[in-house]
């Protein structure tokens, strides 16, 4: 059979401004791996003519523009990186038996409340009458597949609202992208490795994209605040990625002016960076702190590395340094126990990137599942009765 993921690629794209599109590309990757598949696509849904270039030139593409070529090569169709319209599903669905799975990476019932609540949030497109919503539409689909980090939210939501059956699904990640980036980097005389760097105070620094609650800046301010309180000889800078709009933000400014940190020029707020650029340039260590999506391609791409990750993630609390919840007092722990154990673990970015193996494409474990997910759509197995994640393994049980 023959597969089609979506994404919309656009002329001179960064794939580093999301991880949608890495997401879909890893897919195909490991669809590529199961033995009854024969061919995998990305389907490009966006308009314009240009060139590929790096990394998409490394994948079979074909355009969404030709539907009625893409329904007769393609059995499947796993909405991903973009979003056709129903009328367009529908027809894709007309012949052969195809079937449409929605895949899921984001936190859609927790964004849609947001929306819904506060109307108009910072980085959002305006909502109400205006035509650029950014909440997706709802379409017809044979299944929802979700990333395990939203089963918490989103599990009964989807089902609700698409009419049809939704599951975890493993997560999927690989080092190439990173990889070919920290190349690029070394060439230049810069390494992301943690084992390459020689420092004496440590620069942290925070990912969250600062647009919810779901992943945000305020946590962390507070946490590593509490840090610097205990000892104040460690931290060279606490550097906010996503934030340089926020440097005006009155309420932020509230937080922070009465933080012995703050005080001392300890907080930087920034833009948005690529994370391998900051991981050669500007940080030996991630501090994070989310609600409801625990698992997260920076935590991933920063353990790879052999980068220490502060985090709240349960859904992967053997990588890094883990901290429950939003127990602040245990960040900071957590953050003084990396600053003071890290330098001298020789032993830490292999086991890091040992426990990576079980979200890889090519772990055997996630390669099987998924090829039962495929055939469940058509033929019902013993995939259809498990909704039980297990995050040590990275599978359904």
């Amino acid at each position: 059979m023959n597969i089609g993921i979506t994404i919309q690629i656009q002329e001179k794209d960064s794939i580093w401004k999301n991880g949608i599109g890495q997401n879909a590309m890893m897919l195909y990757r490991l669809f590529k791996e199961i033995d009854f598949v024969d061919q995998v696509y990305l389907v490009d849904t966006g308009s314009g003519d240009f060139e590929y270039t790096w990394p998409y030139n490394q994948f079979d593409i074909i355009k969404f523009s030709d539907l009625k070529s893409l329904r007769e090569k393609t059995s499947l169709l796993v909405t991903v990186g973009s979003i056709p319209s129903d009328k367009h599903l529908k027809f894709y669905k007309e012949v052969n038996d195809n079937k449409v799975v929605a895949y899921k990476g984001g936190n859609a019932l927790i964004n849609r409340t947001e929306m819904a609540i506060y109307g108009s949030i910072k980085g959002w497109p305006a909502v109400g009458n205006d035509s650029k919503r950014s909440i997706p539409p709802i379409y017809e689909a044979d299944e929802v597949w979700m990333v395990p980090q939203q089963e918490y939210h989103n599990l009964d939501y989807f089902e609700i609202e698409y009419k049809t059956k939704s599951r975890v699904v493993p997560f999927v990640w690989s080092s190439e992208f990173i990889e070919h980036h920290a190349q690029l980097f070394k060439e230049k005389g810069a390494s992301p490795w943690f084992d390459d760097k020689d420092f004496d105070k440590w620069r942290l620094v925070s990912f969250e994209p600062n647009m919810s609650l779901l992943k945000n800046m305020v946590p962390i301010l507070y946490g590593v605040e509490y840090a610097y309180r205990q000892r104040k000889d460690w931290l060279e800078k606490l550097i906010i990625t996503n934030a340089a709009g926020h440097r005006e933000n009155i309420d932020i400014i509230e937080i922070v002016k009465y933080m012995d940190a703050f005080k001392d020029g300890k907080f930087g707020f920034d833009g948005r960076f690529p994370a391998v650029h900051v991981f050669s340039n500007f940080t030996e260590m991630v501090v994070s702190n989310q609600w409801g999506n625990a698992l997260n391609y920076a935590y991933l791409d920063a353990a790879y590395f052999g980068i220490p990750v502060v985090h709240n993630a349960h859904l992967c609390q053997d990588l890094g340094y883990y901290y429950e919840d939003f127990k602040l007092k245990d960040m900071s722990k957590q953050i003084l126990r990396a600053v003071d154990e890290r330098k001298n673990d020789i032993t830490f970015t292999e086991r890091q990137n040992k426990i990576l193996e079980r979200y890889h494409y090519t772990n055997e474990d996630i390669i099987k599942q998924y090829a039962l997910l495929i055939k469940n759509l058509w033929n019902r197995n013993e995939i259809d009765g498990i909704n039980k994640y297990d995050w040590k393994t990275n599978t359904l049980i």
